[in-house]
């Protein structure tokens, strides 16, 4: 009996810890411009970093938070930071891609969601989120090597 407490207790506390651990095999850029070392990014808010895993699994940071596909991360409300819950959600139509990046507030109970829409074809996006003016740029394949 107390062998299995012991298990019980050793398995309750592994799950409590359990973070998923994503590891990515590409990265796809989208913003205005591409960055170079000569043009660094000037706005986190005109740039999208979409890491993919072989399995499907995305995380795509963009604006400083981290969209998963696979969770829901949640981020403390920070001077420098407004908390929020963040994730994604990816639909494919033909060679367009559809993301939405799902945040929802933790300080004042609202939610956004932002789309970003991306021209396999033409290595193009838009980017909209409800009420404003949206973003139009280019997207590019990172070389990880």
């Amino acid at each position: 009996m107390k062998r299995i407490l012991q298990i019980l207790c050793l398995l309750i506390i592994s799950n409590l810890s359990y973070a998923k651990d994503f590891k990515y095999d590409s990265v796809m850029g989208c913003g205005p411009t591409k960055p170079t070392l000569d043009k660094p990014r000037e706005d986190d808010r005109n740039y999208f970093y979409i890491h993919q895993s072989r399995n499907g699994d995305f995380v795509i940071w963009y604006n400083n938070y981290q969209y998963p596909s696979f969770t829901e991360l949640e981020y403390f409300h920070l001077w420098i930071q407004n908390g929020a819950r963040t994730s994604a959600k990816l639909t494919k139509i033909n060679d367009t891609l559809k993301y939405e990046l799902i945040t929802k507030y933790t300080n004042d109970k609202t939610s956004t969601i932002r789309t970003l829409m991306i021209d396999g074809s033409s290595m193009s996006f838009i980017s909209k989120i409800y009420g404003f003016k949206p973003t139009l740029g280019i997207c590019w394949i990172e070389d990880l090597k």
